[in-house]
């Protein structure tokens, strides 16, 4: 890494700590950053780098007497000098102004671990010249930092523990059938002496592969791994001063290529946006089940000239998170794979291409896409007064209350409703038509700020009728108010355990309404007893209405 291609300040922290982890076994890391007076910190980025890691943990401390409100809230902000800090696996600090402080680096080199890292912060133009590298430290990484006249140097302390034995040299080579190598490599393992494993312009060979595994097993930090992938490197010889030069620095892998010594890291892709070929039909579904960020996009098989409707805007509902995120089967949706391909989108808003009407629509799957080929029966024009894009927001939840009220139930005046998540979609729209209908509303919510905001949208609830949506302390709140009578009618998207106490909280007579499909789907058992009281359970399923007789 003398000197890297410049990269961005990001990249270079994920070298830095990538580095510091292929060279020791350790689980969690800590990062301690002088406060520069002046200049960006740049702790955020260890933070991210390290929070990247699924098996690494980080402590993260900032020295400084400055109250920092753009900091991330897992760094520590404390006003101590460096020497308060101890067992410090990388310490970062800066000579962008000017000369490094011979106090600080003599107080990092006692604050670190053993071979630990100090991170330095220099001006390509003046710094080098002016950097004086301790007895203790040795220069491990060079990294320019793109669009700016700054490198991050990358120092490790000097350990104690030296290797005195003369290492041994084993030749990995994909053209060995009969991996000879193997015994010689087995034997210098169990004898724990110090082994330095190469590949020779074999640019396939898998070696890097093998010592990242060994390095992982008892005594597998005596391993070191020289991979030469350049034709112009001189033959291999660990005496040699070109490869003992590099093996002086301790590093596990070392990378010869393009006439330059450095190693193999893994950093974010560039995220660009790419211009994409126009296609006329495509839709949106998730590469893998499970993983929202895998949500792309795909050609689908409709040509535009024999649809009727083009998309305009698709809204994301509750279902949709549910199928992509695997907690609802897409077999619900279609028997066929290519019908459950597309399933994501139950409304939209869009131009009918016949009338050039405005219209919002719903649609039994598919609806996150950019045709559809023949309406739904259930489509209205959109208001002048209204957006395509505010209109694409309407259809599920208002046909869903709909159906819910006045097509499967009777809600009326005088009469009281439970309407758990009060703050979605579904919920605001029952509140608003319960409302207007004068019934006493009961709800459910899952956060103070949602609560206020129900407060606030809507004067005439009451604020002893909210509950948390996250528990089933709701269940008490319904028998206090209600002085155990309990509920007319529940309206009911909760689950599990959130489930069962909502069905207690219905009165004599009552009428549960469920919309949520995770229990039928998980076939959750309800018990016969509630309907001692005479309740009445249904199902409501709007995308039912799409496919019914008339």
């Amino acid at each position: 890494h003398f000197p890297a291609p410049a990269v961005s300040i990001q990249d270079a922290v994920r070298i830095c700590v990538q580095l510091a982890l292929e060279n020791s076994k350790v689980l969690k890391i800590k990062a301690v950053e002088l406060d520069t007076h002046g200049h960006f910190p740049i702790i955020e980025n260890f933070v991210e780098a390290i929070e990247d890691l699924p098996l690494i943990t980080g402590d993260y401390v900032f020295l400084s007497n400055q109250v920092l409100e753009d900091i991330p809230k897992v760094v520590h902000v404390e006003d101590a000098k460096l020497l308060t800090q101890k067992n410090c696996h990388f310490i970062i600090i800066s000579a962008l102004c000017g000369e490094l402080n011979e106090l600080v680096l003599t107080q990092a080199s006692k604050s670190l671990v053993e071979r630990g890292y100090l991170v330095v912060r220099i001006n390509n133009s003046s710094g080098k010249m002016n950097l004086k590298i301790p007895d203790d430290f040795k220069m491990v990484a060079d990294l320019p930092i793109e669009n700016t006249d700054e490198i991050i140097l990358l120092l490790q302390c000097r350990g104690s523990k030296k290797f005195s034995l003369e290492p041994t040299v084993v030749e990995i080579s994909g053209s060995d059938k009969e991996f000879t190598w193997l015994i010689q490599l087995k034997q210098s393992v169990n004898n724990k002496t110090p082994t330095v494993v190469y590949a020779y312009n074999e640019k396939l060979n898998g070696l890097i592969g093998l010592v990242n595994c060994l390095r992982k097993e008892p005594d597998g930090q005596l391993i070191t791994c020289f991979f030469i992938n350049d034709k112009s490197a001189p033959a291999f010889n660990i005496n040699a001063p070109f490869y003992a030069a590099q093996y002086a620095l301790g590093l596990a892998v070392n990378v010869y290529q393009n006439g330059k010594w450095g190693s193999y890291r893994h950093l974010l892709l560039n995220s660009d946006i790419q211009i994409a070929p126009r296609k006329n039909h495509v839709y949106g579904n998730v590469l893998q089940r499970g993983d929202l960020s895998s949500l792309r996009w795909f050609e689908g098989p409709l040509k535009p000239e024999d649809c009727d409707i083009k998309i305009a805007y698709s809204s994301v509902n509750f279902r949709d998170i549910m199928l992509a995120t695997g907690r609802l089967a897409v077999e619900l949706y279609g028997d066929s794979r290519l019908d459950q391909s597309c399933v994501l989108g139950f409304e939209y808003s869009g131009i009918h291409m016949k009338t050039g009407h405005r219209i919002m629509s719903m649609v039994v799957k598919g609806g996150v896409g950019s045709y559809v080929e023949k309406p739904s029966r259930l489509i209205w024009d959109v208001p002048d007064n209204w957006s395509l894009k505010d209109a694409a927001t309407v259809p599920v939840v208002y046909i869903t209350v709909y159906y819910a009220f006045f097509m499967i139930s009777d809600i009326r005046k005088g009469k009281s409703i439970l309407i758990h998540a009060g703050t979605g979609g579904i919920g605001l729209a029952a509140i608003r038509v319960a409302l207007a209908y004068n019934l006493e509303v009961f709800t459910t919510c899952s956060t103070s700020q949602k609560k206020q905001f129900l407060l606030e949208t809507f004067p005439q609830l009451k604020e002893n009728h909210i509950g948390n949506s996250r528990d089933t302390s709701f269940e008490r709140m319904i028998i206090r108010e209600t002085e155990g009578k309990g509920v007319d009618f529940v309206l009911n998207s909760l689950s599990e355990d959130k489930l069962l106490a909502s069905v207690r909280c219905l009165g004599i007579t009552g009428h549960f309404l469920e919309i949520g499909k995770f229990d039928m789907a998980n076939d959750t058992k309800l018990g016969m007893s509630c309907f001692l009281k005479e309740i009445k359970f249904n199902a409501v399923l709007a995308d039912r209405l799409l496919i019914a007789s008339d």
